[in-house]
């Protein structure tokens, strides 16, 4: 799958294309698409310890939560010393980027090899399935604190689904529909965090229903208002809680 994207990249779908017209050529910026061209943290080479002891420490998690206690029981099991700490230089954010990284890149596998996913014809239904895919992978998340980075591998997300669904669109539009996506996805992983419903079936109908409203502009303006004060809350948050802490 990913040899395939490459591929593409090849043959120029990313960055300056040329268009012409009658004897001319007129140039067309073509934005960079999708996620695969974001290149990955260092950390994230399955060779590498740091890898090996934030898989491990995934199934610490529903344990620990995503705390330091869950890195280290991690480092523990594998034999190393305390010392490997330093590895770690930005803390827990490593291990719940890990998560959202994994998570999301397994989206890839979903396309390639999930027959109900292949038998979709449409492009919104093919991004219900993929943002419910992705939930699925949230029974233990919660959002991260870190609101830079979170909010860029939440964008590298919304690329991927748009992407992975068909969406060809190269206009202002899919700005648009990358923040509608992603704004929808944070109200749904936040419903989802307090769902009680068996197998969260309420979050799923409320996937549904949101996702329904996508293509709708005035929808669109919404979730920029909603995003925007999403974020400016939860830097306030964090703020507050700095505070506090002294």
């Amino acid at each position: 799958m990913l040899s395939t994207i490459a591929g593409c990249r090849a043959l120029g779908v990313r960055a300056i294309g040329m268009r012409t017209i009658g004897l001319g050529a007129v140039p067309k910026v073509v934005r960079s698409y999708h996620s695969y061209e974001h290149d990955e943290d260092p950390f994230f080479n399955k060779e590498s310890p740091k890898y090996r002891i934030l898989e491990k420490a995934m199934e610490f998690v529903p344990e620990y939560g995503f705390q330091h206690k869950a890195i280290l029981e991690s480092s523990r099991t594998f034999g190393y010393s305390d010392a490997i700490q330093s590895l770690f230089h930005n803390g827990t954010f490593d291990l719940i980027k890990f998560h959202l990284v994994r998570e999301r890149l397994r989206l890839t596998e979903v396309v390639s090899q999930t027959e109900e996913f292949k038998q979709l014809s449409d492009e919104n239904t093919k991004v219900k399935y993929l943002v419910k895919k992705r939930l699925e992978g949230n029974t233990y998340l919660v959002l991260p604190p870190n609101i830079g980075e979170a909010s860029e591998e939440l964008h590298k997300l919304s690329d991927d689904i748009r992407f992975l669904s068909g969406d060809s669109a190269n206009d202002f539009a899919w700005y648009s529909k990358r923040l509608s996506l992603s704004t929808t996805y944070v109200a749904l992983e936040t419903f989802m965090a307090q769902d009680k419903s068996p197998n969260y079936t309420n979050t799923f109908e409320l996937a549904d229903k949101r996702l329904s409203n996508l293509g709708d502009l005035g929808q669109v303006y919404n979730d920029v208002e909603e995003f925007l004060f999403y974020t400016v809350n939860s830097g306030l948050n964090l703020i507050k809680s700095q505070a506090t802490r002294g």
